[in-house]
């Protein structure tokens, strides 16, 4: 129904729409990779958040007929997303020495399956209770919240620092 609605048909249309958006994350994906130390993890987890917490508030102003704006900026906002999660992966280990971070990688990878398994099993029944507006404002205030923590938690910033150097100050 969606497909239709955005004016595609077919299969082929739709693969095309699907590899479009993969690309786009692609590209979205390198930049931050090749700009990471540049500018520092925090500083892209931090804009990152807050780009995408303004998207998902934005979204609970569009009428649910308007299916078009409703997929870009969906679309949009997981961008921001992708770029943090370039961020986000190697911090979750980074603070570990070298021993426990495959253990840490592990268990971060885990925590995040279960957290789209969980998030795949709330959003229905929470979109049928709230409906699209509500749903996308608690959404947003969410995001805001988490967005406050991570301004208020200061983790080191390993900016241009060899890998195997970070975590070592915790093994004495």
């Amino acid at each position: 129904m969606f497909i239709r609605e955005v004016g595609l048909s077919g299969t082929v249309q739709t693969l095309a729409m699907s590899v479009a958006v993969n690309i786009i994350y692609t590209i979205a994906v390198l930049v931050a990779t090749l700009s990471l130390d540049r500018f520092g993890r925090r500083a892209y987890i931090l804009v990152s958040w807050a780009a995408a917490t303004v998207l998902t508030l934005a979204l609970a102003f569009v009428d649910e007929g308007n299916v078009v704006l409703m997929f870009a900026l969906i679309t949009l906002s997981t961008i921001p997303i992708q770029i943090m999660a370039v961020a986000l992966f190697p911090m979750s280990v980074e603070p570990f020495p070298t021993l426990y971070r495959a253990t840490a990688q592990g268990l971060s990878s885990a925590s995040g399956k279960i957290g789209g398994f969980i998030a795949s099993l709330v959003f229905p029944v929470a979109l049928a209770g709230l409906g699209w507006t509500s749903l996308s404002i608690a959404l947003a205030v969410l995001m805001a919240a988490g967005l406050v923590v991570g301004l208020l938690l200061k983790f080191p910033d390993p900016r241009g620092a060899e890998l195997r150097h970070e975590g070592t100050a915790s093994t004495g």
